[in-house]
């Protein structure tokens, strides 16, 4: 289900978020580099895979946890297969997704189209390089909660937090935001950062 962009805005106004004149995370977005093919192939799974139980839906930190540790790009293989493979869990992540690439994915895309039961969402970190405000980010989340409950009313949708990263990035604040914003579209929050943190103000590499 796609909903119009007046529509939208209407409802995070509603919410309470002030928008700028442009935020670029409320328009679809698809992706025209090498991961054109690699989001095919998920639209192509969505179609075939109905009723899946668990839907992780992301960029690379999704994307990475059916990498194994000595990968190019370690992830997190052997606890996706101990803990989420069990549950029935499928990877829509997609590495350098922004917000608006998740959207043109579960709109334009179809990937809702496989009706998970449950969906963790974590999404937004990419969208730090196009200095994309604390607030016109988190109205981009909450737009995707939007579309994601308006298509699946009965779905489950946990929404994590952004992940604490180098640099000087508004995180808190985006994260404040989210955690007011996923009850009016009947999500959970959880921030994870600080158990992540290990007690330590910022990470080390």
């Amino acid at each position: 289900m796609t909903m119009s962009r007046s529509v939208i805005l209407s409802m995070l106004l509603a919410g309470g978020l002030a928008l700028s004149a442009a935020n670029p995370t409320l328009e679809a977005v698809p992706r025209t580099d090498w991961a054109k093919d690699l989001s095919a192939s998920l639209t192509a799974r969505a179609a075939q895979q109905q009723d899946i139980p668990l839907m992780f839906l992301g960029d690379s930190i999704t994307m990475c946890w059916e990498y194994a540790s000595d990968h190019q790009y370690p992830g997190g293989k052997n606890a996706w297969e101990r803990y989420f493979k069990p549950l029935g869990a499928v990877n829509y992540g997609v590495s350098g997704d922004r917000v608006e690439h998740v959207l043109w994915r579960i709109t334009t895309g179809c990937q809702l189209e496989c009706r998970p039961k449950v969906i963790v969402l974590l999404i937004g970190t990419n969208n730090f390089a196009t200095k994309t405000s604390a607030t016109d980010l988190a109205a981009g989340i909450e737009n995707l909660l939007a579309v994601i409950r308006a298509a699946l009313p009965e779905t489950k949708i946990l929404a994590l937090g952004i992940l604490p990263r180098q640099g000087n990035y508004p995180i808190a604040e985006v994260n404040r935001l989210l955690a007011e914003a996923a009850p009016r579209h009947g999500a959970d929050f959880l921030d994870v950062g600080q158990t992540l943190l290990l007690g330590r103000a910022t990470v080390s590499r």
